[in-house]
This record gives C-alpha cells, structure tokens and sequence, in this order.
C-alpha cells in the first residue's frame, strides 16, 4: 500500500496508477540530479545531448533529436547554446547541406567527462535504493512502457 503524499494528503486511486508514481519517481531523480549537474551549468536534456553527440560523431541534429525525443522546436535552441559555450560544433553536412552535423568540442569532451563522473555516482546511488537487480527490472520495464503501441 503506497504511502499518503506529503502532508497526509489521501491521493485515492492515483496512489495506485502507473504514470503518477513514474511522475512523482521522475520528478525526486530529476531535482537531485538537476542540482548536481548545476556545477556544470548544464540540465539534464544539455548532457544526454552532449552524450549522445559523443558516442556518435558526426549525427545530424535531427537523428539527435529523434533519438532523445526531444520536438525541433526545443531542440534547436538547446543546441544554439551548447554551441555558444563551446561544447558543440555545428557544420553543414558534405551530403546535405540543409542537414547539421554535430561534434563535441575538446572542451565538451572535458565538460563531459566531469558531468559523467557526478552522473555515475549519481546513478549508484539510486541503484544502492532499490537495488542491482530490482534496477535492472526497473530499467527494462520503463523500456518496455517507452515502446510506441
């Protein structure tokens, strides 16, 4: 039986539903998490990107955004100011110059490198909460719940 919210507050059928407690599990990682890579200046969205772009050089800006879900009309301002720091090279594409390439700078590398460190630690934490293989079912259930119908 979960627990009442903060405050006592009786949250009826939503204390059994799926999305509520992904949303309340969501939104407890993401503050911590946001508060740690704020030593960075950098937002949890800014280092999957920053990841992602890393382990694949030379992705164009929508395969990026695709691959993070993340809608164009956000993606391209997010890009705009990793690009302004620093942290990530734009040019056009020797294919297609209406599509952007993207690469991690040497000082992204950098950046990067340190978030990781933080995002490791990070993650060891949360699994140390639930555990090696609960976090494993964790992980492939979530998978399962991103699936398109």
């Amino acid at each position: 039986m979960p627990a009442p919210a903060a405050g006592g507050v009786r949250l009826g059928p939503l204390a059994h539903h799926v999305g509520h407690a992904l949303r309340r599990a969501q939104l407890a990682v993401f503050t911590s998490f946001t508060a740690l890579l704020s030593q960075f200046d950098l937002k949890p969205g800014e280092l999957g990107v920053l990841i992602v772009i890393d382990q694949n050089p030379g992705l164009r800006a929508i395969d990026v955004c695709q691959a993070l879900g993340f809608q164009k009309a956000n993606f391209a301002p997010l890009v705009r100011g990793l690009a302004r720091r620093g942290l990530v090279r734009r040019r056009s594409s020797t294919r297609d110059r209406r599509a952007q390439i993207l690469q991690v700078t040497v000082a992204g590398k950098r950046l990067l490198t340190r978030a990781l460190r933080v995002h490791e630690e990070h993650e060891r934490l949360l699994s140390a909460r639930l555990g090696a293989a609960a976090t494993q079912r964790l992980i492939a259930q979530l998978i399962t719940l991103a699936q398109p119908d």
